[in-house]
């Protein structure tokens, strides 16, 4: 005994260091982007089916790679919002991944014979390529913090 006070062997105990910070949530994405991609995606999809006309021969049954391509859109556009409501930054390169996808079934569908090129595809296009912007830039965001 050297008559200096006894340390707590605990650390958690030894409160002369005053309360500890919370812990950061750096997994968390803001709410503004949550808002732009978690809707933003859906809406996307809303706007391709409302401009796009029927398809030029209904009866032909869809490629397989058609298929694929849509059913990896529709599951890239169920991440992103998941992610997005939970506020995880995973909904951003989702996200992204999920605009690529639709880029291609929209380039695609003139390319295929799906569709003839008419003034509903670049609108259809523009609203694509817009929303991936969005996603792009909410990553690069996201990415920063």
């Amino acid at each position: 005994m050297d008559g200096k006070p006894a340390r707590p062997i605990d650390p958690t105990l030894d409160h002369s260091k005053g309360p500890a910070a919370p812990p950061a949530r750096t997994h968390l994405l803001a709410e503004g982007w949550c808002v732009a991609l978690g809707l933003g995606w859906p809406l996307t999809l809303l706007a391709m089916e409302v401009l796009a006309p029927p398809p030029d021969n209904p009866a032909a049954a869809p490629p397989v790679l058609d298929t694929v391509v849509w059913g990896a859109f529709i599951l890239g556009l169920v991440a992103t919002s998941i992610l997005a409501g939970a506020r995880h930054k995973a909904a951003a390169p989702v996200a992204v991944l999920t605009g690529l996808v639709a880029v291609t079934m929209v380039v695609s569908c003139p390319v295929s014979g799906h569709h003839d090129l008419a003034m509903w595809w670049f609108a259809e296009l523009a609203v694509v390529v817009g929303m991936l912007a969005v996603s792009v830039v909410g990553l690069r965001r996201v990415s920063r913090q």
